[in-house]
């Protein structure tokens, strides 16, 4: 009985360590593709590649802390120069807890 006990109380113990909030980290890598086109003047633009990233702190459970992460994330197409040639830009954010 003592022993059923003992393994009661650490079970308790290790869901309560388990479920408190703690501040986890958020980082984001952030991509654009500017595609390659030519321009008014007849000049050829090559394709470029811009990266940043950034992060947050989230305290939260860590299931929640990714899953608040995860929400970040996003995905787009837009035109910039389209009447030149340019295909759409892509923009790309991925986030993940660290």
């Amino acid at each position: 009985m003592k022993r059923l006990s003992s393994i009661c109380l650490l079970s308790i113990f290790l869901l309560t360590v388990s479920s408190c909030k703690k501040d986890y980290t958020c980082v984001c890598e952030n991509t654009v593709i500017f595609p390659a086109y030519t321009n008014s003047n007849n000049q050829y633009v090559p394709q470029e590649i811009v990266s940043s990233s950034y992060s947050n702190t989230i305290s939260s459970r860590k299931k929640d802390a990714d899953s608040d992460c995860k929400k970040l994330e996003t995905s787009f197409f837009t035109s910039y120069q389209s009447a030149q040639g340019q295909g759409p830009i892509e923009t790309i954010n991925q986030c993940g807890v660290k």
